[in-house]
């Protein structure tokens, strides 16, 4: 019994040291982070894009048997707070329904040193985000919300400098303990191509399509993806939000070659992209 005391403690031991090499390492990654915010000069307050790669670098060396998400959590308090230290930004959350859930996917992904204010309408936010640089949006998925047409506004009119950049948990699918959530960050400065992307398009017909239809339509165009929500938006006009396998830059200009291929075709817009 004393001899297995005297190893746990040894054990133990262990551990304090190994904490202290871990404190060590991140007094030095802050060292670094500060070196590049001194020398890279002004750019994005979030590089989604770059965060990316790096998380998959991380979950590929990490342990079989520790758990991923909280891998994935650990890493995000800490880049979050790098970015913060690098160049402040803020977060706002428009939730109507269930935010204290999409508060919690909100706090996972930008860290709970982040400060996060809740608006309860998407077009004041969309505003904000338009005029600030330093702002980014959290907005319901469509699939958590189908109603929610916020989507809608986004790349055009006062909002043309908006997109898309990331998706909320990075793997899909929250721990909220009220249900599984999921949402989309949206800010002025553009998306980033990770390497492995999806993006979101916005099809514009002057008649109703069918789901089928919809999706014969984009796999003509050499496009693989889902129907995530639809509206009306005004007389003969329907608006169809699609998510499509790879990285597509924000606006109309990679698309303008279909138009007059599709009969009632009057418009694609990619309104962002997210690293999957």
């Amino acid at each position: 019994m004393q001899d297995k005391e005297i190893k746990i403690n040894e054990l133990r031991q262990e551990i304090d040291h190994i904490d202290s090499q871990i404190i060590k390492l991140i007094n030095l990654r802050t060292e670094v982070v500060l070196k590049i915010s001194k020398n890279k000069g002004a750019g994005p307050a979030i590089r989604s894009g770059r965060e990316a790669e790096v998380l998959r670098k991380v979950l590929s060396n990490a342990p079989s048997n520790f758990p991923k998400k909280a891998l994935i959590r650990i890493w995000r308090e800490l880049v979050s707070a790098y970015s913060q230290m690098q160049s402040s930004y803020s977060v706002g959350l428009c939730a109507p329904n269930h935010s204290v859930g999409y508060w919690d996917v909100a706090r996972d992904y930008f860290g709970s040193a982040s400060k996060i204010d809740l608006f309860k309408s998407s077009k004041v936010l969309l505003q904000k985000i338009s005029l600030d640089p330093s702002f980014v949006g959290i907005f319901p998925h469509p699939a958590n919300d189908y109603s929610s047409d916020w989507w809608k506004n986004i790349g055009i009119g006062s909002n043309n400098r908006t997109n898309i950049i990331a998706r909320l948990p990075y793997e899909g699918k929250s721990n909220s303990q009220f249900e599984e959530l999921e949402a989309m960050a949206v800010s002025s400065f553009p998306a980033e191509f990770s390497g492995r992307d999806r993006s979101w398009l916005i099809f514009e017909f002057n008649e109703k399509k069918s789901k089928d239809l919809l999706i014969d339509i984009i796999n003509m165009m050499g496009i693989s993806g889902n129907l995530l929500s639809q509206i009306e938006q005004g007389k003969n006009i329907f608006l169809y939000l699609i998510d499509v396998e790879g990285f597509f830059e924000s606006g109309t200009s990679s698309f303008k070659k279909f138009l007059n291929k599709e009969k009632n075709l009057i418009s694609i817009r990619s309104i962002g992209s997210y690293a999957v």
